[in-house]
């Protein structure tokens, strides 16, 4: 992906708003009501590359249909723990343990903490600013700054949901779906991180730290995704602008702010039609992006509490921090340490959620 001349840096709905002519930072967005969006090619319902066949939401979740789960942890074989609330589901193809969620059927799996280095590396900035006019590289520098210094981060043992959560679980909670795009297995979108946080009182859940965040999309890997560094093969785990259109477009097309919603008709898609990470967790990248619980803080990483993972960020600024990219989003944006962040009343189609149980 090539990028060029920065256009503009602003402060407009998602805070922040830095759009990049071939690789936006974060898209800027208006506050109008949304348009109605086209129809959309439907996802298989196996990826030929996955490790393990997709469980659509309908299936797997009460979303429709409860999980079919063991009655107990010995009939699985496995050794579960008794976490309250949830109901041990089994242990997944990569050796991790997913639980229920009993009253909304979301599934969760069950994430190991420890320590991380969290944060982008000196290659990843090389290789944004590789491509970035030099006349322009110090602002890029300057806007990439908020992702280093890399450091050592420890966390606590956490439950975080397999998929965003969708909007069949969203209007079981809440009633309503707010979606712009409708289905009950596509991710919920349009929620502010104020209407997030009444989810999650209802539900006895939380929104993640960040650090919970990157750790569940690096699953074990220090590159610039949870699978490795080529951009080029993020169309296999994610719903990014190259694929979630019409038609999947070729490597190498150049992001066009105006073409995203109308010549390619990019949008949302199901969740857990894409490769899982190594944590058995989809859509970490892409699809949508998904509220933090911490405040944006472009300087955090330099300040000592950003170690304590389990803490979510409390200064800086009245934005709220938002992970992972989206439906409409670059490849070089849904990149794992990639941090942008909006104001928590402020809603939009690429603006979701999926939350975390923290542990004893």
């Amino acid at each position: 992906m090539n990028i060029r001349t920065p256009r503009s840096v602003t402060t407009c709905g998602r805070f922040l708003a830095l759009t990049l002519m071939g690789i936006p930072l974060a898209s800027c967005d208006s506050d109008r009501a949304p348009e109605a969006g086209p129809s959309f090619r439907q996802s298989p319902a196996v990826d030929r590359k996955r490790l393990e066949p997709v469980h659509s939401p309908a299936s797997e979740e009460k979303s429709g249909v409860a999980v079919s789960a063991p009655s107990s942890a010995k009939e699985s074989g496995e050794t579960a723990s008794l976490i309250p609330g949830f109901a041990f589901a089994r242990k997944n193809g990569l050796g991790y343990s997913e639980y229920l969620h009993e009253s909304t059927g979301i599934v969760f799996v069950k994430l190991p903490g420890g320590k991380f280095m969290m944060g982008g590396t000196e290659k990843e900035e090389r290789e944004v600013l590789v491509s970035v006019p030099p006349e322009h590289r110090n602002d890029v520098r300057e806007l990439l700054a908020v992702e280093r210094p890399r450091h050592e981060v420890m966390l606590s043992s956490f439950l975080i949901a397999k998929h965003e959560v969708t909007q069949a679980q969203w209007k079981l909670v809440m009633g309503t779906s707010p979606s712009h795009f409708k289905g009950d297995a596509l991710p919920v979108e349009s929620v502010s991180w104020d209407s997030c946080q009444e989810f999650c009182r209802k539900t006895g859940l939380s929104l993640p730290t960040e650090a919970q965040w990157e750790f569940a999309c690096r699953a074990g890997t220090t590159t610039s995704f949870g699978f490795g560094d080529a951009a080029e093969d993020l169309g296999e785990y994610a719903w990014f602008y190259l694929n979630s259109g019409h038609a999947e477009l070729p490597v190498g097309t150049e992001w066009d702010d105006r073409k995203v919603l109308g010549k390619w008709g990019c949008r949302t898609h199901p969740v857990g039609a894409r490769r899982p990470n190594d944590f058995g967790l989809h859509d970490m990248h892409g699809n949508v992006w998904e509220w933090c619980e911490d405040m944006y803080d472009g300087r955090y990483y330099s300040k000592a509490a950003s170690g304590n993972g389990d803490s979510a960020c409390t200064s800086g600024s009245r934005a709220r921090v938002t992970r992972g990219g989206g439906w409409n989003s670059d490849a070089r944006v849904c990149r794992s340490a990639g941090r942008d962040g909006s104001h928590p009343d402020y809603r939009d189609r690429y603006l979701g959620l999926r939350p975390v149980k923290s542990l004893p």
